[in-house]
């Protein structure tokens, strides 16, 4: 058991290695995006509403979609959903 463990650990590892490194190399690292003033959670579809309101050159563009994460293609929709609150 440990050893299914281990593997699958090192697996999970790697991912995230190569997640973060694919990252990196599409845009600017978190830390460089925070510094511009853009949130980890900035959406790329922001960044095209930005582009109406000011010049498509402008450097504030570039920026926006260096540090932006694309919107997944397909969007789930579920039947129902349930809450549960506990008080």
């Amino acid at each position: 058991r440990a050893r299914t463990m281990g593997a699958a650990t090192l697996l999970l590892f790697a991912a995230a290695a190569a997640a973060t490194e694919a990252g990196s190399e599409a845009g600017a690292s978190e830390a460089e995006c925070r510094e511009m003033g853009f949130a980890p959670s900035l959406l790329c579809s922001s960044c095209k509403t930005l582009s109406e309101f000011v010049s498509p050159q402008d450097p504030l563009i570039g920026e926006c979609e260096r540090c932006c994460t694309q919107e997944a293609k397909e969007r789930s929709t579920f039947a129902s959903a349930t809450l549960d609150v506990c008080r």
